[in-house]
């Protein structure tokens, strides 16, 4: 089994949602998960208005997707998945 390793991690669960549109598309062994952002005691796990939204992949497909994500981008005319709101890259 291949070692996931941290890709992108996003507070917009939209942005979120168009990146994980792109690793399903071309069929990309992935790993979401949701990481609490703060200490509150009523925190669901799964909620991702309330959770960093991580994305895990291979690193060896972290060429292939960059390359997905500036295709997407060049073609759209717009900065979507690469917008500077999401936590890292």
């Amino acid at each position: 089994m291949k070692h996931f390793s941290t890709f992108r991690t996003y507070i917009d669960p939209v942005e979120a949602e168009e990146l994980l549109e792109v690793l399903q598309k071309h069929n990309i062994p992935f790993e979401r998960s949701f990481e609490r952002r703060d200490d509150s005691e009523g925190y669901v796990g799964s909620n991702p208005f309330d959770a960093n939204i991580i994305f895990k992949i291979n690193e060896e497909d972290f060429p292939r997707v960059e390359a997905l994500i500036n295709f997407m981008v060049a073609d759209l005319g717009e900065h979507i998945l690469l917008n500077r709101n999401n936590v890292n890259k």
